[in-house]
């Protein structure tokens, strides 16, 4: 039903919103699916279809969401080193726009970041780890007050620390890196 309404909209001047539906529609069923404890086949064919329909909306912070969702999808169902590349491809991409980067660009660049720290956690490179953590940090802090705890700096006690994401990530890193001298 919803591929039938992306083909009846795809040459009018509806089409990119239709996409975006269609991208949306498949975020929400690999999420959901993801969720739900199914992190084999379903979950990635529709993380496979979000991917696909972001390239075709072109648009690159929803090319990048969908990069995230692919590598947490790949990453669970133990394709560590396809979800380093997917997670790598996509920081790669939204690196050059750092410059001039917005409220909507800096949040979607560090969850990409620490999603590359945990699978450089998982992959047992604990240095990796540490040093995208502080990144995501860095950027982060670039958008003051205005963003959530996840984002401010390990290093000055704010909220960052206590985001239970990060806090899980910074445990993956610790585990990761063991005898490894923390920075």
């Amino acid at each position: 039903m919803v591929e039938t309404a992306v083909q009846q909209y795809a040459s009018g001047p509806d089409a990119t919103r239709a996409l975006e539906l269609y991208a949306e529609v498949h975020w929400l069923t690999a999420y959901t699916l993801f969720r739900a404890g199914e992190r084999g086949e379903s979950s990635r064919i529709a993380a496979d279809r979000f991917a696909a329909a972001a390239r075709r909306v072109g648009d690159p912070l929803l090319m990048a969401a969908s990069a995230r969702c692919l590598g947490h999808v790949l990453l669970h169902d133990g394709q560590t080193e396809a979800a380093r590349t997917v997670i790598r491809e996509a920081l790669d991409a939204l690196a050059p726009g750092l410059g001039t980067a917005d409220e909507r660009y800096l949040p979607v660049y560090g969850a990409l970041l620490l999603a590359a720290a945990v699978i450089e956690a998982r992959l047992g490179d604990g240095v990796a780890c540490r040093r995208l953590l502080g990144e995501a940090a860095g950027r982060r802090a670039r958008l003051g007050p205005a963003c959530s705890g996840a984002a401010r700096g390990r290093q000055r006690g704010d909220g960052f620390a206590r985001d239970r994401r990060v806090r899980r990530t910074w445990h993956y890193c610790a585990q990761a890196g063991a005898g490894a001298a923390a920075t």
